[in-house]
């Protein structure tokens, strides 16, 4: 025998089924939620650099060792010429021009080590100077974008004149390239030059 079903039983099921179709229609009509675009801006590193006070100190400094180490060479080529002028001086197979012939060789080697050495050492104060000044930069332009709110800073490598690219270069300049064009009131260049070149003169005084 079969139970049937009563009234109740079916204006339950209706509800339900009502509740049910009023939640989809509900979801199906509500307006997507907003989201707040990101704020995005750039930066021209290459003029960026040109403008900092501490890019062009650090540079002096480097031009300053560099100038040491070439004195340096000097000297010692001309250390090197002496001892060439004095072994003139003494006959062939003599005693006294066996040493000076031996001083000069172990000079000479001294003096291309001396500038193999130089070369590496520029080079790799250079490297570390650019290297820890980028780091800086990269930690500016982050103070500024949480201090204004940015979410992206790009760095601008479409900047520039392409003119003043070498023929033979100009094909790997463009294809290195990322950004085709921003707008001008996107660049906070100047922005970052400014607040890095406070922060330098603020130390310097320290």
């Amino acid at each position: 025998m079969h139970a049937t079903h009563g009234p109740r039983h079916i204006i339950l099921v209706m509800v339900i089924l009502l509740a049910g179709a009023f939640a989809w229609h509900s979801d199906a009509t509500r307006p997507a939620a907003k989201t707040t675009p990101s704020t995005m801006v750039t930066v021209d590193i290459r003029r960026v650099f040109d403008n900092l006070e501490e890019w062009a100190h650090l540079s002096s400094q480097l031009q300053s060792l560099a100038e040491d180490l070439e004195e340096e060479r000097i000297a010692r080529r001309q250390r090197l010429t002496n001892l060439e002028r004095e072994v003139e001086m003494y006959e062939m197979g003599s005693e006294m021009r066996q040493e000076i012939l031996q001083q000069r060789q172990l000079q000479a080697l001294e003096y291309e080590s001396f500038v193999d050495y130089s070369t590496y050492k520029i080079q790799r104060r250079k490297v570390r100077d650019f290297r820890d000044l980028y780091e800086r930069v990269t930690a500016s332009a982050g103070d500024l974008a949480r201090a204004n709110n940015y979410d992206i800073v790009f760095v601008d490598d479409g900047a520039g004149d392409i003119a003043e690219v070498q023929d033979e270069n100009v094909m790997q300049e463009l294809l290195l390239r990322r950004v085709l064009w921003a707008d001008g009131e996107l660049d906070i260049t100047d922005m970052l030059i400014e607040h890095m070149n406070a922060a330098f003169d603020e130390t310097a005084v320290r």
